[in-house]
């Protein structure tokens, strides 16, 4: 009898089981003479990204390539940047700005030719001050652009203006996660 009694035991548990599986996988709902319901997941909101936080970022990145260049410059001056290979001079440049190379998600050679660009406008320009034009951002969905001509340089008189004529096309910026970086870069040969 004890036999029995464990058999019907473990029936009774596996049918509990079945029906406690069955029941959280459940996902219609009917009633006699109604259609089945579906069950539907939340969709995340979209989030509207506005060309201020866009601009705030560039503004941020201009900013800090400003501010690198300052101990760029010092060191070039000491003869310690223009020595060595291209890739050592690339390395030297990448350590000069570790900060201005976070703002960046670009191969090598796009990333050093957009904060060397910057850089050197800095090193030419007293007391420069470098602002991306709010209404030159174009936003869609999680991609945004800029015409490097709508970026303004104080000092540069023509900067900011909307013109084509530098060696900067287009600027890219994805928003990737919590923030925006730059992601790709036209270059006007």
């Amino acid at each position: 009898m004890n036999e029995i009694s464990h058999r019907t035991a473990l029936s009774m548990a596996a049918l509990f089981l079945l029906v406690g599986i069955a029941g959280c996988s459940a996902g219609t709902a009917t009633t006699p003479g109604s259609a089945p319901q579906q069950t539907s997941a939340v969709a995340a909101p979209v989030v509207q990204h506005k060309p201020a936080e866009v601009k705030k970022f560039l503004d941020a990145f201009l900013l800090t390539v400003s501010s690198e260049s300052d101990g760029y410059m010092k060191a070039a001056m000491a003869g310690g940047v223009a020595s060595g290979t291209d890739e050592e001079k690339a390395a030297k440049l990448k350590a000069a700005f570790p900060e201005s190379y976070s703002y960046l998600a670009l191969d090598e050679k796009k990333a050093s030719g957009l904060i060397g660009i910057f850089a050197l406008t800095a090193m030419l320009t007293p007391d420069t001050e470098m602002t991306a034009n709010e209404s030159g951002i174009n936003i869609d969905g999680d991609t945004a652009t800029i015409k490097a001509s709508e970026i303004k340089i104080k000092g540069i008189e023509k900067s900011g203006q909307g013109g084509d004529n530098g060696k900067i096309g287009k600027i890219t910026l994805t928003f990737q996660g919590t923030d925006w970086k730059i992601t790709d870069l036209e270059i006007q040969q």
